[in-house]
């Protein structure tokens, strides 16, 4: 029985242990995209972790944003940047999903007669849900996210 309350005494410990809290106050800001004032898109910097925040569109009635991280191995960071850029440059709409964190991530290519667009739609781990959508962005606004 003492076995047991032990085990029951340091599992919260063991939980709180695989979290790893980032201190935003020293985020380096690498791109924001405001529109009509408002931020819809902001890309951060800790460490060598990324973060891509964006307004949460799914759900026009409420104002929430949304955000997804991952860490910069293989150069992961411009490989992502690379990705949407090339998305963009296709000459048909396409979509491509990524994994990150506890969820996925589709990257949705628009075209139409006015452009190309791109944005983001965060899905659970399944890919079943929708969490979140983004507002759309054009080419300069992605290099100007990603810093370029």
């Amino acid at each position: 029985m003492k076995a047991f309350n032990l085990f029951i005494f340091l599992l919260p410990l063991l939980s709180f242990s695989q979290i790893k809290v980032l201190d935003h106050s020293k985020a380096e800001l690498i791109g924001e995209i405001e529109q009509m004032g408002i931020s819809t898109f902001k890309c951060l910097k800790v460490d060598s972790i990324y973060t891509i925040e964006f307004y949460n569109n799914k759900d026009k009635d409420i104002i929430s944003y949304a955000s997804f991280s991952f860490k910069n191995e293989n150069d992961a960071f411009n490989q992502i940047y690379n990705l949407i850029i090339a998305g963009l440059e296709k000459k048909q709409s396409s979509e491509t999903v990524l994994e990150a964190g506890n969820g996925k991530i589709k990257l949705e290519f628009i075209k139409n007669v006015m452009g190309s667009y791109f944005r983001l739609a965060q899905f659970n781990k399944e890919g079943t849900d929708i969490k979140a959508y983004s507002l759309t962005m054009n080419k300069k606004q992605v290099e100007k996210l990603f810093g370029k």
